[in-house]
């Protein structure tokens, strides 16, 4: 399956030890009206043995789809929630 992932060993230890260490995963999501369509976003974090772990989504210069990987406290979820919902609270006309 990494090979699929076309992940560099180091890219795949990090996986590895990632998935052996998680115990659950919170994800928000955000849709509402944008443009003609419809906006959604996404804010996933992983729950380890050591605490949370926020996944952002952070393509690098060769346009590869990339994720950091940031430690977390609870407290922090509105932050990261908010730049998507204030994106489409100002699309709309309220």
């Amino acid at each position: 399956m990494v090979s699929a992932l076309a992940l560099s060993a180091a890219e795949a230890r990090l996986s590895e030890q990632l998935n052996s260490r998680t115990t659950g995963v919170l994800r928000c999501v955000v849709s509402g009206p944008s443009g003609d369509g419809l906006g959604l976003a996404q804010v996933v974090w992983l729950a380890t043995d050591d605490g949370w772990i926020g996944a952002r989504s952070e393509p690098d210069w060769t346009g590869r789809r990339m994720v950091a990987l940031r430690p977390v406290a609870r407290e922090d979820i509105g932050v990261w929630v908010a730049p998507y919902l204030a994106q489409l609270l100002e699309g709309t006309d309220g």
